[in-house]
């Protein structure tokens, strides 16, 4: 299970080779190619040059509970927000800092390098490795990270609901 922002333009050639079975046959959805090499190359970082397009990623491996592996290729930010002892991800600095605000945690903030990968664990990064993203993918136009019109100010309304509802 995991989440991706961006766009991968290899997904079909990719699983190809491993018969994976699209979660559903009638759709094609970018993001399982990602999922699929994280899990055949047992989330080994280089696996993640096979793709070409853009992200940001992050993922579970029921293999490895209390693990969360995220990734940030070319196109699409990420950003960590580290604290004493919590770590949270986001792709845009805004969303981390309403987080740091509404749960009175204090968070470091690091916008992450294209190539970087990182293992989650207990609030901390227990493991952070380098690999090489295709940067021959380049879109037909930028894109914000966030794309949806009025997304910051839903959220932060919907914010407000349950803070103040508890």
């Amino acid at each position: 299970m995991g989440i991706h922002n961006g766009i991968i333009v290899n997904d079909d050639e990719l699983l190809a080779p491993h018969r994976c079975a699209r979660s559903e046959p009638r759709m094609s959805v970018d993001s399982e190619a990602i999922f699929a090499l994280a899990a055949h190359s047992q989330n080994d970082p280089r696996a993640l040059e096979e793709l070409a397009g853009s992200m940001a990623t992050a993922w579970l491996d029921q293999r490895e509970p209390g693990t969360v592996f995220a990734a940030r290729g070319v196109g699409r930010p990420l950003w960590l927000g580290r604290g004493r002892d919590e770590v949270f991800f986001a792709s845009t600095r805004a969303a981390l800092e309403i987080a740091s605000e509404y749960t009175g945690v204090r968070l470091r903030l690091t916008e992450l390098r294209d190539g970087t990968f990182l293992a989650l664990r207990d609030g901390r990064v227990a493991r952070t490795a380098r690999f090489r993203p295709d940067r021959n993918y380049v879109e037909e136009r930028s894109l914000p990270a966030v794309r949806a019109p009025g997304q910051s100010a839903y959220c932060l309304a919907r914010l407000a609901v349950i803070a103040a509802a508890a």
